[in-house]
């Protein structure tokens, strides 16, 4: 599980680096190097107080990005619009937002595992 964590953290690097050119880059890089510095103090395993509070920070902070991109996922449900996901965007704004959307369930997906292991490992110890 010790290198999941290293993999993670890599992926939501490379994420971040792919964020670069965009717009609103600031907000995205932020998402992902936080949850990148969540892997990274899971990986270490130094302070466990510090891990629960990144992540539950993180889980409301993408909460709440998540559903301020929620309108522009649910044009994604027309007929042969999600094709358009993995290619090209063709002026279509939702295609990003879906594509951010998926970032961040994938951050969400994550924190949330990861507060689920804590708290498992505690119920354990007791």
């Amino acid at each position: 599980m010790k290198y999941f964590h290293l993999a993670f953290l890599f992926l939501m690097v490379l994420f971040a680096l792919l964020q670069w050119n965009d717009i609103d880059r600031l907000i995205w890089l932020s998402i992902y190097l936080a949850a990148a510095l969540l892997a990274f103090l899971t990986y270490k395993k130094n302070c466990q107080p510090c891990i629960i509070a990144w992540a539950c920070l993180i889980i409301v902070f993408a909460g709440y990005m998540l559903i301020a991109v929620i309108p522009g996922v649910a044009n994604t449900l027309e007929p042969n619009a999600y094709t358009d996901i993995f290619f090209s965007m063709h002026d279509k704004t939702y295609m990003e937002q879906t594509r951010e959307a998926l970032g961040l369930l994938i951050i969400l997906f994550y924190s949330i595992c990861i507060l689920i292991q804590i708290y498992m490992k505690q119920r354990h110890i007791r």
